[in-house]
């Protein structure tokens, strides 16, 4: 792994943390407010019965795992492989930002 997809795979590992841990931090807080709930039943039903966090750590593995496997095994660089990270990182931040924005504005 050169240097710039090792620091693309670290930056989308990074992202998609942030964006994990932002999000668990900001639904559990805007749920145990009381003035908010979980608006997607599968992220409900999860939460509900304890698993959420265990679910999470376990596609962060393996969101981070495959990749990583993948790029050391490759001959070949290939840098989409550093950014598979990237997507699942920007949809929970994006999540992440949303609840933050909501909690801040009631």
């Amino acid at each position: 792994m050169n240097i710039n997809h090792s620091m693309m795979f670290k930056a989308s590992t990074l992202i998609l943390l942030i964006g994990v841990l932002g999000d668990e931090i900001t639904t559990l807080l805007g749920i145990s407010s009381g003035k908010f709930i979980e608006s997607n039943p599968l992220t409900n039903q999860l939460i509900n019965n304890g698993s959420w966090i265990l679910v999470d750590l376990i596609s962060i593995l393996i969101c981070v795992s495959i990749p990583f496997i993948i790029i050391r095994k490759s001959d070949n660089q290939n840098w989409a492989f550093s950014i598979l990270p990237l997507l699942p990182g920007l949809i929970r931040l994006s999540a992440f930002i949303s609840n933050l924005i909501l909690i801040t504005s009631v």
